[in-house]
């Protein structure tokens, strides 16, 4: 077989725009590069991007022989790419927040009909990290929990739910990316823990995903000095991803890496070079997520090292038989019909799971009388990962319609002049009502809710992404817990608002002494 087609199918890109550019035409025609992954910059609607995944299977198909793995980031909450056609699921952290994981299974499962519906095959999801660090600018609500057990509870139930469903799920960010606070996208974080400590915490969902089957597991591009001594990411060391995750974990299925054009490699490393490494460590499907021409270089490089001898070939021909594997084995899924996306039964069950979700904590949720007063910031990017297109909600301006009174936006975190000019707006209202989000690291919200609550107002503070806003209030403070900022999230806030329903779930975070 054409070597360049066996080096293809390591290799993952992107592009920009709705339908696939002649130059990534050219690049597959060319290089024969295997495999493609969508963001929200890819998708207009499911109808736009079935089109797409259509075309992307034909060209590559025609030119390889092989089905492309199409990728997506469809974790929920936060990391969503599909549009508002579609039925959006809670971010991992709302749906253990229900404390049921059969409501898991069903985001796993709803997701993956969707996707599978539109011709997306492979969901780099779930999060399988421990948010055990309260700093972590990346993590947060995209993972299940704090402890191991209740992140191998839930997210092996979602993966189960997105096999079932017709897309293969991969675990990430092994070895673990939860007790960072640093964001790989930006730097490059390090966990000075034991291999001991890492077996006895952040390893232990993993290991359950490997015994569970999953299809794919994800490496981080963070140091772990205490058992890779060269100074080297989980991404591109041989220790970790293979004897590790193969030989000690006995992992079976896909080894990924995270884009290797985050800074945490390509400032360190360089992306291409690092993505030679990562091959040689034992990564199996190298991305480099925003830009195929780095997969075409990398592909030069690639092959030139299988001439030289720089690539064991015997690990790769291993590597690219498990891959080719994978893709049999993916014609057999089930296929769903596009009918199925967006429809009245999932967007009813995602409802229920959403609404399951919101949390009270600190004092009884008051009423709003008849001149409460709403204030938020529009949603923001906080990492990279997160949706380019996120600041379209507005809290308090979407409340103020719904119950009257008055509304202000804040900024991202508000200096001490806009802080008092909120808080003489919020004067002679019946209710306060302050819309978090990361208040616990974007400190100018923090200091607004504590500004607020000196006027004696009743005061709701209402956390629209990591819960820890809601879980260190002043006493006499109710603080609700949503997890997303998004329509979903508000028509749930809405209902417990009115008194309709009740928050019972329950945020699955354990506060510091």
């Amino acid at each position: 077989m054409d070597a360049k087609i066996l080096v293809g199918q390591h290799l993952v890109g992107g592009f920009d725009g709705f339908t696939m550019p002649e130059n990534i035409k050219q690049a597959v025609k060319e290089h024969k590069i295997g495999n493609f992954i969508i963001f929200r910059h890819n998708v207009k609607d499911s109808v736009q991007l079935s089109a797409l995944c259509k075309e992307l299977k034909e060209v590559v198909r025609g030119e390889t022989g092989y089905t492309p793995f199409i990728f997506i980031d469809q974790e929920g909450g936060v990391v969503t790419r599909l549009k508002e056609d579609a039925s959006i699921t809670p971010s991992a952290m709302a749906v253990s927040s229900t404390g049921d994981p059969q409501n898991a299974y069903t985001a796993g499962l709803i997701c993956a009909r969707e996707l599978n519906a539109i011709g997306v095959n492979f969901n780099l999801a779930p999060v399988f990290d421990i948010n055990s660090n309260e700093d972590n600018p990346v993590i947060g609500v995209r993972s299940y929990g704090d402890t191991p057990e209740i992140v191998s509870k839930y997210a092996c139930n979602m993966a189960k739910g997105l096999i079932d469903g017709g897309v293969y799920a991969c675990a990430k960010h092994f070895p673990g990316h939860g007790d960072t606070n640093v964001d790989s996208h930006l730097g490059l974080p390090r966990i000075d823990k034991t291999m001991e400590e890492l077996m006895a915490f952040e390893l232990v969902p993993f290991i359950n995903a490997s015994k569970n089957g999953i299809s794919g597991i994800m490496s981080s591009h963070i140091l772990f000095p205490k058992i890779e001594e060269d100074n080297i990411p989980a991404t591109l060391s041989y220790r970790i991803m293979t004897e590790l995750l193969r030989n000690v974990i006995g992992f079976k299925g896909l080894t990924l890496s995270d884009c290797m054009q985050m800074a945490a490699i390509a400032k360190f490393y360089g992306t291409v070079q690092g993505m030679l490494m990562a091959l040689k460590a034992g990564v199996d499907i190298i991305f480099a997520s925003h830009d195929t021409g780095l997969c075409v270089k990398a592909s030069e490089l690639m092959l030139e090292s299988l001439k030289t001898g720089d690539i064991d070939r015997k690990q790769f021909d291993t590597s690219t038989n498990r891959i080719l594997e994978y893709k049999k084995a993916m014609e057999k899924l089930p296929r769903q019909s596009i009918d199925i996306v967006g429809s009245i039964e999932h967007r009813e069950k995602v409802a229920d799971i959403y609404a399951a979700s919101i949390a009270r904590t600190g004092a009884e949720i008051p009423k709003l009388g008849d001149n409460p007063y709403f204030v938020s910031c529009r949603p923001f990017v906080t990492t990279l990962v997160a949706n380019p297109a996120i600041g379209e909600n507005s809290l308090a301006e979407d409340m103020q319609k719904i119950f009257g009174g008055d509304y202000s936006l804040m900024s991202n975190s508000p200096d001490s002049a806009e802080i008092e000019t909120l808080v003489n707006k919020a004067k002679g209202h019946s209710v306060v009502v302050v819309g978090s989000y990361n208040a616990h690291i974007y400190k100018g919200q923090e200091q607004l809710i504590h500004a607020m609550h000196a006027l004696n107002i009743p005061m709701i503070v209402i956390a629209l992404r990591n819960p820890y806003d809601v879980m260190y209030l002043p006493k006499g403070v109710c603080g609700i817990a949503a997890y997303s900022y998004n329509d979903s999230t508000v028509k749930a806030l809405v209902d417990i608002l009115k008194g309709n329903k009740k928050a019972t779930g329950k945020i699955p975070l354990k506060m510091k002494e």
